[in-house]
């Protein structure tokens, strides 16, 4: 199944400094003060491990997905999926809005409204949201589907958060602390 993503590069982008600067002020804790407890470092490792997952469920997850059969709009915490049929029309002014038949309009965290967008004509909403209704004009299956459904990708934050989780209150600390 071809599925294509768009992705703000910009919110990509600041996410990924975000999340370097952070992980840089907690490398240089780890590496030059010790962990010399259990709860220190439980403490540490969780308020790290949350702080990175805020900046990821912000920057990294919010994803627009034409699949043949839907419109995927991943949220930092919903998941839209919407069966070509229902798609009525996209705004990509002021925010991308998708105008459904049945749901209202369903909102695209990844391409919401900025000053940056609003600045530069947010050409990069505006391309978005041609590709899509070029899309769904020309090779979307408008015949099946079910209706538009909302979901909590739980699996995808559970993984996210137990490895990162994992990594920096055991592994990082127990590798680098002096």
């Amino acid at each position: 199944m071809m599925t294509t993503r768009y992705q703000n590069r910009w919110t990509v982008a600041a996410g990924v400094l975000g999340e370097v600067f952070l992980m840089w002020v907690y490398l240089g804790g780890v590496t030059t003060v010790p962990f010399p407890d259990l709860l220190s470092r439980v403490v540490a490792g969780t308020v790290v491990t949350l702080s990175c997952w805020v900046g990821a469920v912000a920057t990294f997850f919010p994803a627009v997905r034409l699949r043949p059969k839907e419109l995927v709009v991943d949220n930092p915490l919903f998941t839209y999926r919407i069966p070509w049929r229902y798609v009525l029309d996209v705004e990509p002014d002021g925010g991308m809005e998708i105008r459904t038949r049945g749901a209202g309009e369903i909102g695209s965290f990844a391409f919401s409204s900025s000053l940056l967008g609003e600045l530069t004509g947010n050409r990069t909403s505006r391309r978005v949201a041609a590709a899509i209704l070029e899309y769904r004009g020309k090779q979307a299956d408008k015949s099946g589907g079910g209706d538009v459904t909302r979901e909590i990708p739980v699996l995808r934050h559970v993984i996210w958060l137990g490895c990162s989780w994992a990594l920096l209150t055991w592994a990082l600390p127990a590798i680098l602390s002096p």
